[in-house]
């Protein structure tokens, strides 16, 4: 598996005012609410979406205009981003092997990279701060990101039936999906069997964890096992791989030959099986005590290498709790040990605070030690001490 490597430039959007960045296989900002770090996260999903929907669909690659036209709606529709864009200044860029993306003078350009033909198919996963919702909700229709996430939410806690219940983090708490009168009610059980309730009924840290641990654990591994993800293409999913799987096998017929038979057959299956995931998430912490936040975060950790897997993560946090967890994951990765299971590479990595529409790289290395400069997340809480000082 090649390392993970892009290119990001942001310039005046919302905001933002000015950052450039190479994305890696881990991606973590942190910042106070409005500094943009949703704005880069909504942006990083839509441009790993676009960068998906162009390598797997090979029969469109002479139609670019057609992508170039839907880039900034996407933002503004899916990602609740209207307005965004309007100013002429507003600037974007995206570059990996795959996709070259330019959005300036409010006009799109996209060009396919030089590995377009070696893509694998990924599974780009946002996970709102909003998805507490999606617990009291029924219906979704799929237009904005809430809505997104809450079908793949649906696909995801199916799974976890009475007798394959999962268990959250360290709660001891297990979560699964009952089936009454027919309707699925998910429903959280204590181990001890102390009580059984709704999840409606649970707390508001828990309304907001479930969503998220169910859907890291089910797409880093039980949606990767044997047939899975067939089961749960839509009919318009299906018919859009037959589509792919058509031009590839016609393309194969203008040049027959073994070598090429074996090159079509080996992307035709990249292209139309998912291989990863990229989760995007938004606020992992809310609603949770200190310690529940680290837990998930080495869960998160943990499952992104499930079978042996690299799959891509993108966190944005307001909590100092996640990004001092960051060290410890860090050290232990350096002494070849896990933390419940998880470790990060320095070099897999990136922390960045968000100040004023501008990016500081939190990553230390210091004569061998692989560290997160956590000073400025002590700011407030020493400025109150020295104001309880002066009192």
């Amino acid at each position: 598996y090649k390392k993970y490597m892009a290119t990001l430039n942001i310039r005046n959007i919302g905001p933002i005012k000015d950052i450039h960045l190479e994305l890696k296989r881990y991606n973590f900002f942190i910042g106070p609410q409005s500094s943009g770090k949703s704005t880069i996260a909504k942006i990083i999903s839509n441009c790993l979406w676009m960068e998906k929907e162009i390598a797997v669909h090979p029969n469109k690659h002479n139609d670019m205009q057609y992508y170039e036209s839907i880039f900034i709606s996407q933002l503004e529709n899916f990602h609740n981003m209207h307005g965004y864009f309007d100013n002429q200044s507003a600037f974007l860029s995206y570059e990996s092997d795959y996709v070259k993306i330019v959005f300036e003078n409010k006009s799109c350009r996209i060009q396919l990279g030089n590995r377009i033909k070696s893509y694998e198919r990924t599974k780009i996963l946002y996970i709102p701060a909003e998805r507490n919702v999606l617990v009291f909700a029924n219906n979704f229709n799929g237009d904005n990101n809430i809505d997104s996430f809450a079908f793949d939410w649906l696909n995801a806690r199916d799974f976890y039936q009475r007798d394959s219940r999962f268990e959250i983090l360290k709660l001891g708490l297990e979560y699964y999906q009952e089936q009454r009168n027919g309707k699925s009610i998910s429903r959280i059980k204590s181990d001890e069997g102390d009580y059984d309730i709704q999840l409606t009924d649970a707390s508001s840290g828990l309304q907001s964890v479930v969503p998220i641990a169910t859907a890291v654990e089910f797409y880093t591994t039980v949606f990767y096992r044997t047939n899975i993800e067939n089961k749960l293409l839509t009919a318009w999913q299906e018919k859009d791989r037959v589509e792919i799987k058509n031009f590839l096998t016609d393309e194969l017929k203008k040049n027959e030959t073994e070598k090429n038979k074996k090159a079509v057959n080996n992307r035709m299956e990249r292209l139309l099986n998912t291989k990863r995931t990229s989760f995007v998430i938004e606020e992992p912490e809310s609603n949770l005590y200190p310690t529940t936040q680290r837990d998930l975060l080495n869960f998160i950790i943990k499952s992104s290498c499930a079978r042996h897997t690299k799959h891509k993560v993108t966190i944005t946090t307001h909590s100092p709790y996640i990004i001092n967890q960051l060290n410890l994951l860090l050290k232990a990765y350096d002494k070849g040990k896990k933390i419940d299971g998880a470790a990060i590479d320095f070099d897999e990595l990136n922390v960045y605070a968000i100040q004023n529409g501008c990016i500081r790289d939190l990553k230390v290395q210091n004569e061998g030690v692989h560290l997160i400069d956590t000073d400025m997340l002590s700011d407030d809480i020493n400025d109150t001490y020295d104001l309880y000082e002066q009192l």
